[in-house]
């Protein structure tokens, strides 16, 4: 089990989550705006904002995945779906790589093409994934 706040650089990983809490609690408009920038049509395959974490991220996970050897990963955030996916897309990862969709919204950030599965909690969201990736 790991959070992916500690594959990221020092402090960035508290960071991205006092943010989170903050728009949550202090600032929904903002929590609303940027999922809203995410669902823009062509969002759901780029991350650019991301993609400088991205780097360092990449190189723990490649690291732990070769001192663990996982049969698998599962990812319960989207930053990590897009990381793993991403990963596994460009044959980094030999494991597959699930994402176990939290939020009833399926945003682009959760269904990257080099994701293997998709665990829903509802079957609500199965639309939602299918306009996101074309399938299931």
């Amino acid at each position: 089990l790991v959070d992916v706040g500690r594959l990221l650089p020092v402090g960035f990983g508290r960071g991205l989550t006092g943010l989170y809490k903050f728009m949550a609690v202090r600032a929904p408009w903002l929590y609303g705006l940027t999922f809203q920038l995410a669902m823009q049509p062509g969002q759901d395959q780029r991350t650019a904002a991301l993609a400088p974490l991205a780097v360092p991220a990449r190189r723990r996970l490649r690291h732990l995945v070769a001192a663990e050897q996982p049969a698998l990963i599962v990812s319960t955030f989207h930053l990590c779906s897009q990381i793993a996916g991403r990963m596994r897309a460009e044959g980094e990862l030999q494991v597959p790589v699930v994402s176990f969709v939290l939020d009833f919204f399926v945003h682009g950030m959760w269904a990257h093409r080099g994701v293997d599965a998709h665990l829903l909690v509802h079957e609500s969201q199965c639309p939602q994934l299918i306009a996101r990736r074309g399938s299931l």
